[in-house]
């Protein structure tokens, strides 16, 4: 959180100001003398009643952060929603602020002329929030006050359903009503920050941007990427074009912006195209907005790399695993939703919005209280994929099938896959006290059962550790599976996956690279004991 401060020259009731670095709110209302506000409320200001001050997060993206679930369950009638939360004020659509509940945008009462010309189903049929509305909003909220020690959270409704990353880019028309990054400007500017000109020209942040509204919001959370994933080509420019918005938005309100963007989910509907390239596309470059490379790693490009063949370069060490070449942004994170319940073929319910809001609470908590380790998202990401060899211990039931104990190969292959954090510790896993000889392998490949609840070679009763997870394929450079995973179990912090015969043929016969969530539809299940999810992801195997 920058230490300097901004003024506001106007408040209204329920308005959250947001707090600087010495956790207090400026306010200097023509006529009156300047007065100073601590953290929390509710204040009194003029003829504004509370009025709180805290942390301000927008609300950005497309269809799944202005919400689309279902406010009540459609068969037995209850509420799926987050209740209403002491101290959670909204800015919604309608640009009033009020005491925050769901939906949390009705983008047909919006002032804004972008959010009419541009389709989006709620603002065809105004009455649909109330039925599928339900966003991440008061969820992400609960979460980060938990983390924050109680702090007042303001959201700014700017979302809109159904628009790619290019709908999102700055530019020359009038941009407060006709570009969606206007009005997310305007937005921010009507809270009282003074004046905003010339948003949307070719004019250095300086002169384009009032400087009293930098630092003006605690940050961005962001959640787009499905309108470019339909096809391959919609993709393709989609990394360049997010980085351009973080830049134009650290530009505009804050260098030290944190922005914490959602890597999307699942798609249920096979529509016959080619949009799993897309798909996986859109998650590798948001995975990759995270990581740059250092200043070490710059040194080596040759002067005349263009900043794409650089940001290439940093991609390229992630897939590898090549971590000594790259740095994580401390201001920038990147949360899973592909493990996340969904309402249709593109929307997250309820429930599984909720499950994203968290995350994003702690994603923004600890980028705000400097948390996170040197080097470390919040989220967990593949970190390294060694083949490994693992002999079978003596006290693995009998009833094991020959073929896994005797025979060409006397060890049992398997590959340790290991990720960053390095001390994550897995939901899968509900003691660390179990041995290696507590794995039960699975020879169905079709089937990744539990391994808990067992009798092992002593007759005791094995714990319910190494639970089997799903999620992980081994594919080649081209995206070609090899069907070769028996089982992947959790150890430790690591995952082992154990894998066949025919899988050390094709590691040692061209590069395979260990997926987490690869294609559309993946079954997915990681998950640490906090509630963050694995990012999809890829790395190369490693062979000693």
């Amino acid at each position: 959180m920058s230490s300097s401060s901004h003024v506001y020259t106007s408040v209204t009731s329920y308005q959250v100001l947001q707090r600087d670095g010495n956790n207090t709110a400026t306010i200097h209302l023509p006529g009156q003398a300047p007065q100073t506000l601590g953290v929390g409320g509710p204040y009194t200001v003029g003829n504004a009643i509370q009025v709180m001050v805290g942390d301000v997060w927008v609300m950005a993206g497309q269809s799944n952060m202005r919400g689309y679930g279902y406010i009540l369950d459609p068969v037995s009638g209850e509420s799926l929603v987050t209740r209403p939360l002491a101290r959670v004020h909204l800015f919604g659509s309608d640009e009033k602020w009020t005491l925050a509940s769901e939906p949390t945008h009705r983008l047909a009462l919006s002032p804004r002329r972008v959010h009419h010309t541009l389709p989006d189903p709620t603002v065809r049929d105004p009455t649909k929030p109330s039925v599928r509305g339900a966003s991440l909003g008061l969820a992400f909220a609960a979460k980060y006050q938990a983390e924050m020690n109680g702090v007042p959270v303001g959201l700014i409704a700017s979302a809109h359903g159904g628009v790619t990353i290019q709908d999102w880019t700055r530019s020359a028309k009038d941009p407060e009503q006709d570009t969606l990054y206007g009005a997310m400007i305007g937005r921010i500017k009507s809270n009282g920050y003074g004046n905003v000109n010339g948003i949307g020209s070719d004019s250095s942040s300086s002169s384009s941007i009032s400087i009293s509204i930098r630092n003006s919001v605690a940050g961005v959370l962001w959640y787009q990427g499905e309108s470019n994933a339909v096809t391959h080509e919609l993709a393709d420019g989609f990394y360049d074009a997010t980085k351009n918005l973080i830049k134009t938005c650290k530009d505009d309100l804050g260098d030290q912006l944190p922005f914490v963007v959602v890597q999307i989910g699942r798609h249920l509907w096979d529509d016959g195209t080619n949009s799993i390239q897309g798909w996986g596309s859109v998650r590798d470059d948001q995975h990759n907005l995270l990581l740059s490379l250092t200043n070490e790693a710059r040194a080596t490009v040759t002067v005349t790399a263009t900043a794409a063949e650089v940001e290439t370069m940093a991609m390229a060490m992630a897939m590898v695993g090549e971590g000594a070449g790259m740095e994580v942004d401390p201001t920038i994170d990147v949360v899973s939703s592909i493990d996340c319940e969904m309402d249709d073929p593109v929307h997250l319910s309820a429930k599984g919005l909720a499950r994203v809001g968290h995350r994003l609470a702690l994603a923004a908590s600890a980028i705000i209280l400097k948390t996170r380790k040197d080097g470390q998202s919040a989220s967990p990401r593949l970190s390294e994929a060694r083949f490994q060899s693992i002999t079978l211990p003596p006290s693995l039931p009998q009833s094991l099938p020959p073929s896994l104990v005797q025979g060409t190969f006397p060890s049992r292959p398997s590959i340790l896959v290991s990720f960053v954090p390095h001390d994550l510790k897995w939901k899968n896993t509900a003691s660390a006290s179990a041995s290696a000889a507590d794995i039960d392998i699975d020879t169905d490949t079709n089937s990744n059962t539990n391994a808990n609840n067992h009798i092992n070679g002593n007759g005791n009763k094995r714990l319910d550790v190494n639970l089997a997870v799903n999620g992980f394929s081994l594919r080649d450079s081209e995206g070609n599976r090899v069907y070769s995973i028996i089982k992947a179990l959790v150890e430790g912090p690591n995952v082992r996956l154990y894998i066949s015969s025919q899988a050390i043929k094709a590691i040692e016969s061209r590069e395979i690279y260990v997926h987490y969530g690869y294609g559309k539809d993946p079954i997915c299940d990681l998950e640490t004991q906090s509630g963050m999810g694995l990012l999809a992801s890829s790395i190369r195997i490693f062979c000693e």
